[in-house]
């Protein structure tokens, strides 16, 4: 299984225009996060892994926020966000409030490492919000299929299961899961595709007609917008 680190280093900075050029297609996903977090005033909020530092401007004002990434090939300046391990960030024990690991969960390889790194850092009563694709469901066909036929590094992602929830609670958190409903948002079919080829790096090129059979598996809502449905799931981690 590729890591998080090499796949984002070859793929980060065309995830990364997807994001500049849309930056409103997700953040129905965004919102989904951050209404797990209290975001008290003051508080310290870690981005792990921050990408381009998306999460920011969805968060509340009067909030610290801290951005670390495993790759940091995101973009060139990397807005302040630092390069880190994943089971090491060079923070103090104890220093954050909460965390936010959004839709990258799935690349991490060593779990385990992760969740006492988590631990360490958190102060006590702090939460980790985890949201990714859980196993077995549409996304999980579309990232590990329709994306492994046609980027070249492949995909092959580890959804979340019962196993993850369990190894949480062994790591001594209070787990609760959730899955949320929602859609990506674009102002036409072919702002989507665009999307699409960017953010997944669809290197191998599948025809536009491939792209829409695709948004058509994982359900498409059109009225004055063009809506693709997604869906994660969210583990809300008390220490």
């Amino acid at each position: 299984m590729q890591g998080y680190e090499e796949i984002f280093n070859q793929r980060g900075k065309s995830y990364h225009l997807a994001m500049e050029k849309y930056p409103h297609a997700r953040d129905e996903e965004f919102l989904a996060a951050t209404k797990r977090l209290l975001q008290k005033e003051n508080c310290v909020i870690l981005d792990l892994p921050a990408g381009g530092g998306y999460l920011q401007r969805h968060l509340k004002k009067g909030v610290n926020y801290l951005a670390y990434d495993f790759s940091g090939e995101f973009n060139d300046n990397h807005q302040g966000i630092k390069k880190c391990r994943e089971g090491r960030i060079e923070l103090g024990d104890e220093s954050v409030d909460e965390i936010v690991s959004l839709a990258a969960f799935h690349h991490i390889a060593a779990r385990q490492e992760f969740y006492c790194e988590m631990k360490r850092i958190l102060k006590p009563g702090g939460r980790l919000i985890i949201g990714d694709v859980v196993a077995g469901g549409k996304l999980d066909r579309f990232l590990n299929g329709f994306l492994d036929t046609w980027n070249s590094m492949g995909h092959n992602g580890r959804f979340i299961t019962n196993n993850d929830i369990n190894n949480i609670n062994r790591c001594g958190f209070k787990v609760k899961f959730e899955k949320d409903q929602y859609f990506w948002d674009f102002s036409s079919q072919e702002d989507a595709i665009e999307f699409f080829r960017l953010l997944f790096c669809l290197d191998l090129k599948p025809s536009d007609q491939d792209v829409i059979e695709a948004f058509q598996e994982l359900g498409v809502r059109e009225s004055k917008r063009y809506l693709i449905a997604w869906e994660l799931g969210f583990l809300t981690c008390e220490k």
